[in-house]
């Protein structure tokens, strides 16, 4: 299930201009007023925030409930509380856990047949990932933040509901589960699974340790706020606190939060242009430095103000427009995003990133005179599908990946057929906009770009292409 998150937490925060933390047990609001309290059926809401009369590095021995329900977490053994750290996440305080034996024990257990958690945490182990709340002697009760997925499990004869979602250890990341009837849902940042069957309780009685299914799964890392409701929350409701955590975090997703990122351009990023001047650097946001480039004058693309959703992009003249990339992008496995329109009455190529001088690569995006796309890996196989000529152009979002070998596209959040088939020695890819190779020049407007060195998980593709969707308003 796909829920639109970031348009939804956009809008609010239009709307709600959001406030200074504020002193005592009301905190954080949006200027609306809102807050978790808000929604019935609050079991427990401990927010490091709200910790009072600490100094940075202090040991914390009860962290307060703020549900209403004195559900304390509290730590009786003082070389087993976690410290309350300063200034760590969007200029907010969090609870720093050693992975040992750090851990709180809640003064009541919980024990839900009906459920909605949130966490706002940071774990640290690149490896063996952490667990949140957990049932003390129970190794098939907990949260569990790893790098590579979330999971949430709700008693031993419960399938482990999982999300592939990537969140490099150190990266901060807002998770979640609810159980709504008999499906348990798990997700982050406002995104979720498919869902799976479950009809078991889900208990908590202890956060961070100790965790009985092994001692490496204790929390390292950071955790922020924690929210526990015994219901599973509407998607309204549910947005709501999204909006809250995120706006009070500064969690809000860019494609940089996904790892791998290789090659991100923005049209809307472009400073110093106006309408219709030609563009000479193209400014790489990935951290790498592989800037866009084109020396010849004449082969500057164009930039263009108010071009998609009212942003703008970048145009390419269908001559001898095209940019070089600064350094080669030479990936076994790949995903490329890539949002833009080609020219009404044009030829029929769009050219996105592609190695411009070697025949056998066209990887990974070209649409082709012929009426097909292809996709290239770096194996040699591609992928042929039927013409999208009319689709192309309007505004389009196109994911294309190479999945176990096989490449494959996305048009507009709809994985195309087609057949697979090889050809040639691909080499790295280098340009974007044109194959010189084959005078293939591409009449098209291109808004962003994002090139990630692997295959990426389903969870990822989405949250990308819902960041993708919300900004560009593709279809």
């Amino acid at each position: 299930m796909r829920i639109l998150f970031s348009i939804i937490t956009c809008a609010l925060l239009a709307c709600c201009a959001i406030q200074s933390p504020q002193a005592g047990p009301v905190g954080f609001r949006l200027s609306s007023g809102f807050k978790p309290s808000q929604i019935p059926g609050l079991q427990l809401w401990l927010d490091a925030s709200q910790i009072t009369g600490l100094s940075d590095n202090d040991p914390v021995a009860a962290w307060d409930d703020l549900s209403g329900n004195a559900n304390n977490a509290t730590q009786g053994t003082v070389s087993a509380r976690p410290l309350y750290k300063t200034n760590i996440k969007n200029g907010k305080p969090a609870l720093l856990f050693d992975g040992v034996d750090d851990g709180f024990a809640l003064t009541t257990g919980l024990n839900l047949s009906a459920y909605t958690v949130f966490v706002v945490w940071a774990q640290t182990d690149a490896v063996n990932g952490s667990i949140s709340f957990i049932k003390s002697g129970d190794p098939y009760n907990y949260h569990y933040l790893n790098p590579a997925y979330v999971a949430h499990q709700p008693g031993a004869s419960t399938t482990m509901a999982t999300y592939a979602t990537a969140t490099a250890a150190g990266n901060w990341a807002m998770t979640e589960a609810y159980r709504s009837g008999t499906t348990l849902y798990i997700g982050k940042n406002g995104t979720f699974d498919g869902g799976q069957a479950s009809s078991i309780n889900w208990q908590t009685d202890a956060i961070g340790a100790p965790y009985t299914g092994g001692a490496q799964f204790n929390m390292v890392g950071y955790i922020a706020e924690n929210l526990i409701y015994n219901a599973g929350l509407s998607a309204g409701d549910r947005q709501l606190v999204e909006a809250y955590l995120t706006a009070k975090y500064g969690l809000a997703f860019t494609p940089a939060s996904i790892p791998g990122l290789k090659l991100w351009l923005d049209a809307s990023q472009i400073v110093g242009l106006n309408d219709g001047d030609p563009v000479a650097t193209w400014s790489d946001l990935s951290g790498n430095a592989n800037n866009a480039v084109q020396a010849t004058a004449s082969s500057r693309p164009t930039y263009q103000t108010a071009e998609i959703n009212g942003l703008p992009a970048v145009q390419f003249d269908g001559v001898d427009d095209f940019f070089d990339l600064t350094s080669n992008i030479n990936a076994t496995n790949f995903t490329v995003f890539i949002v833009g329109r080609k020219s009404t009455g044009a030829a029929l190529h769009f050219v996105g990133v592609c190695a411009k001088g070697a025949a056998g690569a066209l990887a990974p995006l070209y649409y082709g005179g012929d009426g097909n796309f292809y996709t290239q890996t770096q194996t040699g196989a591609y992928r042929v599908t039927g013409s999208q000529n009319a689709t192309l152009q309007s505004n389009f979002l196109y994911a294309g990946y190479s999945n176990a070998g096989s490449p494959q596209h996305r048009l507009n959040r709809v994985l195309l057929g087609g057949s697979n088939t090889s050809s040639g020695s691909p080499t790295a890819f280098d340009a974007i906009g044109a194959r010189t190779i084959f005078g293939d020049y591409a009449a098209q407007f291109v808004g962003e770009v994002l090139v990630y060195d692997s295959s990426l998980s389903a969870g990822d593709i989405t949250l990308l292409e819902d960041y993708l969707q919300a900004k560009w308003a593709t279809p």
